[in-house]
């Protein structure tokens, strides 16, 4: 928590660098709206720009529309879980939809400044949560209810 918050505060003492990358992501954002290119917005040093964040890594690499679109998945993800909660008469899959609305939350706003994608395995049953809630959804579309 305190890293995450040390991000949002302009005391450079208290940043730990974290800041100072931000701000050359928002620099590079309005100096290249459209991108550099994918695979140039690497993290680890192996591409041209380094990024924390995953929202300024995909706006690096794809620009403004490939992070609003990024955003989009995973604002229509939450919707989707929060209304199948409400749909939903089964108590398993009200509790799998409240696991995805927290899993997708944390991993949007942590997005911010940390780069999700490298624990595979947490992604990964995002991704398999994210798909279960889609397709309940879906499916309560056609019947009545679940």
């Amino acid at each position: 928590m305190e890293r995450f918050f040390s991000v949002f505060t302009t005391d450079k003492q208290a940043t730990s660098g974290h800041y100072e990358i931000l701000v050359q992501d928002v620099e590079l954002m309005i100096k290249e709206p459209f991108g550099l290119g994918l695979g140039k917005g690497l993290s680890g040093g192996i591409g041209e720009v380094w990024n924390e964040s995953s929202w300024f890594k995909i706006q690096t690499e794809m620009g403004v529309i490939g992070m609003i679109l990024y955003c989009l998945f995973y604002i229509f993800l939450i919707i989707k879980s929060i209304k199948l909660y409400f749909l939903s008469d089964i108590i398993e899959i009200k509790k799998i939809s409240l696991i995805s609305l927290g899993t997708l939350s944390s991993y949007f706003v942590m997005g911010i400044v940390f780069p999700v994608w490298f624990p595979w395995f947490p992604y990964l049953i995002i991704i398999i949560f994210s798909a279960f809630v889609v397709n309940c959804f879906e499916e309560s579309k056609r019947t009545e209810h679940i």
